[in-house]
């Protein structure tokens, strides 16, 4: 089984490139339809891949705003601290859906998105 959906983080990077640069505080949207390797026995996508795309959405906003360019260049590592979702609809299997992802705040140490 695939556990981390790579194809889709390769084709987000690629589609970045494609696609006009954010400013920081830009939101980006990213579109994904339910897949078999998303969903739960419940046939709507688990708690596990909501988090997954959210990586995903936030690789993409670091992508188009220079961000992940920037922090690697620094040797900053992009990684993710702690999480939290909220649950507003649920995703059943192949169904298409849009994710937005966009800075909130940030402080000394952290960025919030």
């Amino acid at each position: 089984m695939i556990n981390y959906p790579y194809l889709r983080l390769l084709k987000a990077y690629y589609d970045s490139k494609s696609k006009e640069p954010l400013k920081i505080e830009g939101e980006s949207i990213l579109r994904f339809r339910a897949g078999i390797f998303d969903i739960d026995p419940y046939m709507e996508i688990n708690n596990g891949r909501y988090h997954t795309l959210g990586d995903i959405g936030r690789f993409n906003h670091g992508f188009r705003t220079g961000f992940y360019k920037k922090s690697r260049k620094h040797n900053l590592i992009f990684t993710l601290a702690g999480a939290t979702a909220k649950y507003r609809h649920r995703i059943p299997f192949w169904k298409k859906f849009e994710m937005t992802t966009k800075l909130v705040f940030t402080d000394d140490r952290w960025v919030y998105y």
